[in-house]
């Protein structure tokens, strides 16, 4: 398989520069650490992949020494201990393998995980928390209480208070109107039938957890979105149910799942989806080191499950790669239809108020001219992000990497200029690999798949008008099966000659041996005509001399005598 080109620079400066990142990053809040990462590396994908990596070492260090957090010398001990070694989206998934079959181990596996993540870095635990050796049936004990966390932060590190070893009786589940008090942990608690394993992410309408089945039913890891604290508002809420109500429609293979809902004592709407464990789908085809081949039949699976929805009437209108996970069985799962749109009378009138002015949520470095515009969003939007990130997968850049700067800048670039060719971008590149001479040869080997094809394709995703965009993903998704397969793709339809070099393309191996046949039979037909002419040339001078001789006999018979 041929690796994918990666950005130019010199291996000691991106490192330089990463560790700068990592040291500024770790000055801040861990909740913070993540979006500081990803702003400071706007411009270089490399960079950023590589803080992260940082950040997951220096986390897994910090959790076993650094905090001086001791870890049971047991079974569950070393497990958790093998987990700490694995980047933290590896972590559970390695843990529940572990501990297959044995349900004791892996409700103390789980906890004592639970209790790292907990010690977050800038605070010190007492004591080890002590998880009993045979969980009761009830949820297992939380680990450890975190205290409130001063607001502004301090120098002074938080202190967390250790929770009592073996309680005499099962903790009871802690009451959901607790769960939204700022600086308690959410690790642990009980929303409906499941208990709380640890922090997933947070995003601008709530936080996700994983979340495994307390009630002894079954075994089943979930994820479970919460409204984040102090986001309660009326437009939060009903935001939520919306989304809530789009993922109970949706039953594709590449979407995540809605398995159970429902809302707290307090009246606070909550999501259990089904547990996506992979990476955005950037990361695992430059982990993979797919070829171009490989990353637009990965991005075809990403078209089903949009047209899937649009079908529906569902508008996404938040497509990202950070909303697109890859398994580690390669399918993709489309998250996160927080912002959803359902173009139904039933849903209209309320979609109104969530779709305009302040109310109108979106991540801007995938947003189409239409929603910077704030008129009305429509499957042409989708079909633009999904131009944008397969103009990432294929180039390795944004199609506008220049404007990445700033909010106006960038809402200026998607409203008046027009992105450059994918293959342009990629040559580029080129030319500054040209040190590294496989580097080189794999960008411009790219350049070359991308000019002619996949160059008219993308900007036909990217027009500045929904009309001149492809009317659906279905679509998109064909004309990609139409360059795989080696047919005309639609922006360039028109063009004879194009067509003829695609169709000579796709079928050389007959065209060749057309073109042999036609050989032959032109060199049949020369030949043919040379020796009809050579026949024509001996029969002439046959009877020239027949002639001669008849006159000789004549006058040797009657003249002489």
């Amino acid at each position: 398989m041929t690796p994918w080109p990666q950005s130019a620079g010199p291996a000691g400066s991106q490192a330089k520069r990463a560790r700068a990142v990592l040291d500024a990053a770790l000055k801040r809040k861990p909740s913070e650490r993540v979006a500081f990462i990803d702003g400071a590396c706007a411009d270089d994908e490399a960079i950023r992949e590589q803080v992260l990596d940082l950040l997951d070492e220096s986390e897994s260090q910090r959790g076993q020494a650094g905090l001086g957090l001791q870890l049971p010398q047991d079974r569950a001990g070393g497990i958790v201990a093998a987990a700490l070694e694995r980047r933290r989206n590896e972590r559970l998934a390695f843990v529940e393998g572990a501990c297959a079959g044995d349900d004791a181990l892996r409700v103390r596996a789980f906890a004592l995980l639970a209790s790292v993540d907990a010690a977050t870095p800038g605070t010190r635990i007492l004591k080890p928390p002590e998880i009993p050796s045979e969980p009761p049936i009830a949820p297992a004990p939380e680990p450890v209480v975190i205290a409130p966390e001063p607001e502004p932060p301090t120098s002074e590190p938080t202190r967390i208070a250790a929770q009592p070893a073996t309680p005499a009786e099962p903790p009871r589940a802690v009451p959901a109107s607790t769960m939204w008090r700022p600086g308690q942990s959410m690790v642990g608690r009980r929303i409906g039938p499941y208990q709380i394993l640890h922090s997933i992410g947070k995003g601008g309408m709530g936080s996700v957890y994983a979340a495994s089945r307390a009630d002894q039913e079954y075994k089943k890891i979930v994820a479970i979105k919460l409204v984040t604290s102090g986001m309660g508002t009326e437009d939060m809420l009903r935001r939520f149910r919306n989304e809530r109500q789009v993922l109970a429609g949706l039953d594709h293979p590449y979407i995540a799942r809605l398995l159970d809902g429902g809302s707290t004592d307090d009246g606070l709407p909550y999501l259990v989806m089904e547990f996506v464990e992979g990476l955005p789908i950037d990361r695992y085809c430059e982990s993979h080191h797919f070829s171009l081949t490989e990353r637009l039949k990965l991005f075809q699976k990403v078209c089903s499950a949009v047209q899937y929805a649009h079908q529906n009437l569902v508008v996404h209108r938040d497509i990202k790669p950070s909303n697109i996970l890859v398994g580690a069985n390669g399918e993709p799962k489309l998250l996160d239809f927080g912002i959803a749109r359902l173009m139904t009378a039933e849903f209209s009138a309320e979609d109104i108020a969530l779709s305009h002015g302040e109310a109108q949520p979106m991540t801007l470095r995938y947003a189409s001219p239409e929603q910077v515009r704030d008129e009305p969003i429509t499957t042409e939007s989708d079909i633009y992000s999904m131009g944008v990130l397969l103009y990432e997968l294929v180039a390795g850049d944004h199609p506008f990497q220049d404007a990445l700067k700033g909010r106006q800048e960038i809402e200026q670039a998607i409203l008046t200029q027009e992105p450059e060719l994918p293959s342009t971008v990629v040559l580029r590149r080129a030319e500054t690999q040209s040190r590294n001479k496989k580097l080189h040869r794999e960008s411009v080997k790219l350049a070359r798949q991308l000019r002619g094809e996949i160059d008219p394709v993308l900007m036909m995703a990217l027009t500045k008008q929904p009309r001149g965009r492809y009317p659906s993903a279905e679509s998109f998704s064909m004309d990609i099966t139409r360059y795989l397969n080696g047919f005309p793709v639609s922006p360039r339809r028109d063009e004879v000659a194009y067509r003829a070099r695609r169709f000579v393309g796709r079928h050389a191996f007959s065209v060749l041996a057309a073109m042999l046949v036609l050989v032959a039979l032109i060199a049949s037909t020369v030949g043919t005509l040379l020796s009809l002419n050579e026949a024509r040339t001996a029969r002439a001078n046959a009877q020239s001399r027949f002639n001669d001789v008849r006159k000789l006999a004549d006058f040797m018979l009657n003249d002489l005598d």
